[in-house]
């Protein structure tokens, strides 16, 4: 008995993949989800391929092919003026997620805390998030400063100083 399977006896079948690539890609790499399956779908669907052929080649259920076709009509597909399916009819929505704690200006603010002068320079993290919690609403944390140092280039480092000579 062999332990692989073939793509006749499995429909969701994936090429076996290297396994020297990262997890992350591999995901990518695996995703039916991505533009190019859905621009496939909706060219099938353009071309007049029957649906049950769409569902085989592209692993999709029926309705999420008419929900492909409706959301690229609302986003101003219109197969019947020009048949050339664009990225911005098919790709994905933006996701909204959770909002930085963060912007620019703050960033900028814990640079000039940073560099004003030598005593500021041997803050910790958690004194600059203080400092800075007066003027940020809802505050923020020393982990979110110490990302923003390490996204600027600063390096933890610990402070030594030179015994006094005699």
């Amino acid at each position: 008995m062999t332990r692989g399977c073939s793509s006749a006896e499995n429909p969701s079948f994936y090429p076996i993949l290297p396994s020297f690539l990262p997890t992350y890609l591999l995901t990518i790499i695996e995703s039916k989800n991505d533009a190019a399956t859905r621009a496939q779908a909706l060219t099938l669907l353009q071309k007049g391929v029957a649906i049950n052929e769409i569902i085989k080649d592209t692993n999709y259920a029926r309705r999420s092919i008419y929900n492909i076709l409706k959301k690229a009509k609302d986003r101003g597909y219109d197969p019947s003026k020009d048949t050339q399916i664009l990225l911005s009819y098919i790709e994905d929505a933006p996701r909204s997620g959770r909002l930085k704690k963060y912007t620019l200006e703050i960033e900028e603010q814990v640079i000039n805390i940073i560099s004003q002068n030598s005593t500021t320079r041997e803050l910790f993290t958690q004194k600059i998030a203080n400092t800075l919690a007066l003027l940020i609403k809802g505050g923020i944390s020393a982990r979110s400063i110490y990302r923003i140092l390490c996204r600027r280039g600063y390096k933890p480092c610990k402070l030594t100083r030179k015994p006094g000579l005699t």
